[in-house]
């Protein structure tokens, strides 16, 4: 009795898969022998599934980025920057030197930002040199002193196409040949290029109240590259 239920049930699924097979044939022949009655109802199907689809897509293509926004997303950019100091203020014999500083701007293509910055101005090592004080003894003068310098500078920047316009200002911590000091420093720059690389060119000032009581000002010359 098993093996004759077993037998039935598999001519029956044989039966069904022979049906399917049918049915495929006959579908593929009406669509080789009526292709107007088949372009009708791939039309309807086509119609009805874009209309529920329709606000999917529209979500979908407004929510996503555009690949030129995706290459520009860059949170932030990293500048290196060097050229000619000039320092002011106290009692010394040269004032003129070279600078070179590394700075990281946040959000550097919006109206605010945050930028942080470290660098050194070296003054002097050309050799030998006295300066004589007017209505003192005799007594030689330094350099102005070399300093390192880190700053946490807050500002704004706007673009003009492949250019953009940036100023910052904020404190900053003086260190190097002379005594610590602290003081505000600003930064005005210009920036020009591709993509991902721009050349910029700027200046930054800075105003030091040393430990020692000395007031002093130093002025950089800014030259140089900008990733983004």
């Amino acid at each position: 009795m098993f093996a004759l239920r077993l037998g039935f049930a598999l001519e029956r699924n044989k039966s069904r898969n022979k049906r399917i097979s049918i049915l495929k044939s006959g579908a593929s022949l009406e669509c080789e022998h009526n292709p107007q009655r088949y372009k009708r109802m791939n039309s309807r199907l086509s119609h009805h599934l874009g209309f529920w689809h329709l606000p999917a897509l529209i979500v979908a293509i407004l929510g996503s980025p555009s690949p030129s926004q995706a290459q520009s997303a860059w949170p932030a950019s990293f500048d290196i920057a060097g050229g000619p100091s000039r320092g002011w203020g106290g009692n010394y014999v040269e004032r003129s030197g070279a600078s070179l500083a590394f700075m990281i701007t946040h959000r550097h293509d919006h109206a605010g930002t945050v930028a942080f910055a470290v660098g050194y101005a070296r003054f002097g090592g050309n050799g030998d040199s006295c300066g004589l004080v007017p209505g003192q003894p005799a007594q030689c003068l330094g350099d102005f002193p070399s300093t390192y310098h880190a700053s946490m500078l807050f500002g704004a920047s706007h673009r003009f196409g492949a250019a953009s316009l940036r100023a910052l200002a904020g404190p900053a911590l003086f260190v190097g040949d002379g005594s610590p000091g602290i003081g505000p420093q600003t930064q005005i720059d210009a920036a020009f290029g591709v993509q991902h690389v721009e050349f910029a060119v700027g200046y930054r000032a800075s105003l030091i109240r040393r430990a020692a009581g000395e007031t002093q000002g130093l002025g950089d010359g800014l030259l140089g590259l900008r990733f983004r």
